[in-house]
């Protein structure tokens, strides 16, 4: 959904493929579609690589990136993004970040993802970006004459 709005906010598309194609290694396509789903259209970009199931350590994600001709700041960027996804991992199993291998976050099409976000990002300016609190869910709540939707919000700040 990410690179699918990048596109959407006028990225090129032949700019944005220059960049992530070289990481399938010729073993992979993207696929870029203009899709509708409930009556809201978007682009979709789907990543496919012929990999099998590989586990992968921040270091090899780490070359992978580095291997990339893309500029500094997008590499560092996507680096970084790993770095952070590898510090969670670690905390979640008691270990450092070094030591963690990645599962699906380590798939070539993972690493085109998060790499063709911070392209993308390149692309776009550079510019600032900003997040909101995360809806993680919803529920209701029952009241004498109606039932009334409610937001369930992250106990963490974002």
């Amino acid at each position: 959904m990410f690179l699918g709005a990048w596109l959407d906010v006028g990225i090129s598309e032949d700019a944005w493929l220059s960049g992530v194609r070289p990481l399938l290694w010729g073993e992979g396509e993207i696929e870029i579609a203009r899709v509708i789903k409930q009556e809201i259209s978007a682009t979709r970009v789907l990543i496919r690589h012929k990999e099998g199931h590989v586990h992968r350590h921040l270091a090899d994600v780490e070359a992978i990136i580095d291997g990339a001709d893309l500029p500094d700041v997008v590499r560092r960027k996507a680096k970084d993004a790993f770095f952070h996804l590898a510090v969670a991992e670690a905390s979640i199993h008691g270990t450092t970040p070094d030591a963690i291998h990645f599962h699906e976050v380590g798939a070539i099409d993972a690493i085109v993802d998060i790499v063709g976000a911070m392209w993308a990002w390149h692309l776009a300016g550079e510019p600032d970006c900003y997040v909101s609190p995360i809806e993680v869910g919803a529920a209701a709540r029952f009241a004498r004459t109606a039932e009334f939707p409610c937001r369930l919000r992250p106990r963490w700040p974002c």
